[in-house]
């Protein structure tokens, strides 16, 4: 994961702050980026739709 998981657990508080839906992604094994499956290490990438 590239960002520090404080700072995505900040935007999702601030989306609920704002009354905002959102769908959140964890693809485990996945690289940064969605759709690329080629995992390297422990990498757990999300997305926020």
């Amino acid at each position: 994961m590239d960002v520090n998981p404080a700072s995505t657990i900040q935007v999702l508080t601030a989306l609920n702050d704002a009354d905002k839906e959102f769908d959140l992604l964890f693809e485990p094994g996945a690289n940064h980026g969605v759709g690329k499956r080629k995992a390297v290490g422990k990498t757990s990438p999300c997305a926020i739709y």
